[in-house]
């Protein structure tokens, strides 16, 4: 109920200047920004081309988006002089409690928004430096924000970190950012604090001072009372309980306060714990005791979801302390900014020309793949030779010693799109090796092979399930291409020892890392239960959750976060669909997703050890293909050997 209040209170206000006209105050300069903005209108359809050029993830934007940018100059420029400021104030009047206005954040992530995709364009152009001060500017308007002392404030300035965070990843991943770019990002990220960046606790404590000190001015008369709920805006139930319980006495009412502001500065100290597990199993308790109405009525509707809070400070913190090192690395000369390039911008980019080639020509090359015996005919051949930038543009990613898909997920996700497009891409290479072995260029044809196995390495390392199949069908499809090769005489001791070597980047304890992928999945669900389930379901989710196999997991997973490219029509056509076609029940998997809702709705209320007595439908078998997993790497151990003695 509070989130929604504080929301409101964000879109509805009407602006103000809380910062009193002074000029090393930040908010005077965010709030000359606010006005700028105000009287400098955006369309609606301008909105959009913004966000869709936010989405391409580093595309060239288009006119429509530079136009608007190039309008917002007057407002960057007063941004970045209240970003060099050395505190903010907008001198917020704590004694109106929940009648308080934030008026200045709508206003600020619009201008975040703005700023975040100028310093996209900018890195697009091949202007990294002036990215990398964009990028500054709003690490610490985001830094500035929790100065509020306010819960939203503090999520607000995550969410401007993390969609700067965005754009100097990217930037960091095509390795553009100089020791001097890197320093400057740098000096805004030691500004925030390691432990808590944006203030959450702060604001946990502030808001329930807030409380008390409200609701004792505001409902100090028992016919006020009242009131409280219709200004809390709590739903029929609740509102029947607080105005039948506690509403009419003065004493009940006090002690309702009291014990909500308890049970909040509780809170606070379970945020301030080292041990991250710990903090989550008391908060756990402390969500199960105000269920339950041992911290009072109030305390039931007020008291936020501090699990999803406490949740995000920590992906906050995490991702800030992995900027920080990467950067520190870049300044200190301990690696050089292409030591830290990433293979997934590489390969994404291989994917979307592939992309390109007409639908009809890229069956062709599939064709040639799934059936090497059959002889290329002229026009498959010809669209492998035109190929020949993509293959050049996946062997340099599978080269690279870093490769993170997180820049294409957003947000979890068992299947997302990149698997499929890198399935397709293996395809491709496989197609090229089934051309040059028969033109009698082996060397070359196991070059597209040593690439096939160094893309399941990478694949195999990247902790997504549908990443670990497609590893494993890639690396399987290409032992059978390797043993076909075995009775050939030309080859190199290059490109045999090219092929050892890619088939050395998969591990022998994991080879396509399934384990990894659960586990990662597991813990995914654990946060989802612990937000989302009720309190006692969220505290046994990491026992609930070993119990489910690989399969159920699985199933559970695409429930909880479908997978975006999945539709009712069309999916099986897709990117996704297309490529996983022979890893992924495609028709099982979009009844998985139309069903979602009320799989969520079963596991929140019982938790996961329902699905245990339940048949889920058939989408990976990912039990036998775990279980044959080490048995794969054995006989493509025994291939690539057999191939090198020719044999």
């Amino acid at each position: 109920m509070r989130s929604l209040f504080w929301i409101m209170a964000i879109l509805l206000a009407p602006a103000v200047d809380g910062s009193d006209g002074d000029r090393h105050n930040a908010a005077y300069w965010y709030q000359l920004a606010s006005d700028r903005l105000e009287s400098t209108p955006i369309s609606a359809k301008e909105w959009d081309a913004l966000d869709a050029f936010r989405r391409a993830g580093g595309h060239d934007p288009s006119d429509e988006v530079r136009a608007v940018l190039d309008r917002m100059g007057p407002v960057f420029s007063a941004v970045r002089r209240g970003a060099k400021q050395g505190f903010s104030d907008f001198a917020l009047d704590y004694e109106k409690g929940f009648d308080l206005t934030l008026p200045h954040l709508g206003n600020l992530r619009k201008i975040a928004r703005l700023m975040t995709a100028d310093a996209s364009r900018h890195l697009s152009d091949g202007h990294p430096a002036q990215a990398a001060g964009r990028i500054s500017t709003l690490w610490r308007v985001a830094g500035h924000l929790s100065s509020d002392r306010i819960i939203i404030s503090s999520l607000v300035g995550q969410a401007i970190f993390q969609g700067a965070d965005r754009v100097a990843r990217s930037g960091l991943d095509q390795g553009v950012f100089d020791p001097v770019g890197s320093r400057q990002l740098l000096g805004a990220l030691v500004e925030l604090n390691a432990q808590d960046p944006f203030d959450v606790v702060g604001g946990i404590e502030k808001e329930g001072e807030m409380l008390v000190e409200w609701a004792r001015q505001k409902y100090a008369e028992t016919e006020d009372r009242a009131g409280f709920v219709e200004d809390i805006g709590l739903n029929v139930s609740l509102s029947a309980v607080v105005a039948g319980m506690t509403l009419v006495d003065e004493a009940q009412f006090e002690n309702a306060i009291g014990g909500a502001a308890l049970v909040t500065a509780r809170a606070a100290e379970m945020f301030r714990l080292d041990d991250p597990d710990e903090a989550r199993f008391e908060l756990q308790q402390i969500g199960i005791e105000v269920q339950r109405g041992d911290h009072g009525v109030i305390a039931m509707v007020v008291v936020p979801a501090y699990m999803g809070l406490y949740e995000r400070m920590n992906d906050v913190r995490e991702r800030i302390a992995q900027r920080r090192a990467m950067l520190e690395a870049i300044v200190a000369g301990r690696v050089e900014p292409a030591d830290l390039t990433n293979a997934a911008v590489w390969y994404l980019r291989a994917i979307d020309q592939l992309q390109a080639i007409q639908p009809a020509r890229r069956e062709r090359i599939r064709a040639v793949a799934t059936d090497p015996s059959e002889p290329i005919d002229d026009g498959a051949a010809q669209t492998l030779k035109e190929a020949a930038s993509i293959v050049e543009t996946l062997r340099q990613a599978s080269q690279m010693d870093r490769c993170d898909f997180s820049i294409a997920r957003n947000g979890p996700s068992a299947i997302p799109g990149y698997p499929g497009g890198m399935r397709e891409a293996v395809r491709l290479l496989h197609a090229d090796a089934v051309r040059l072995f028969g033109a009698n260029k082996t060397g070359a044809a196991l070059d597209r092979l040593a690439i096939c196995y160094r893309m399941a390495g990478h694949l195999a390392r990247d902790r997504v399930i549908a990443s670990s199949l497609v590893s494993q069908a890639t690396s399987t499809a290409t032992d059978e291409l390797v043993r076909l090769s075995a009775d050939r005489t030309t080859r190199t001791g290059a490109s045999l020892a090219a092929l050892h070597q890619a088939v050395g980047t998969l591990s022998r304890r994991d080879p396509f890392g399934f384990d990894a992928s659960l586990a990662r999945a597991r813990e995914e669900l654990r946060k989802w239960l612990s937000r989302r389930a009720s309190n006692a379901v969220g505290l046994d989710a990491p026992r609930m959750l070993v119990r489910l196999d690989p399969d159920r997991l699985l199933y559970l997973h695409l429930a909880v976060y479908p997978t975006p490219w999945v539709a009712e029509a069309g999916a099986a056509e897709g990117v996704g669909g297309r490529g996983l076609d022979d890893v992924i029940d495609i028709p099982n998997l979009i009844r998985v997703v139309a069903g979602a809702q009320e799989t969520r709705r079963l596991v929140t209320a019982d938790g996961p050890g329902v699905l245990l007595e339940q048949s889920v439908p058939e989408l990976a078998r990912l039990r036998q293909r775990m279980q044959r997993a080490t048995a794969d790497l054995k006989r493509i151990i025994h291939s690539v050997r057999r191939t090198g003695d020719g044999r």
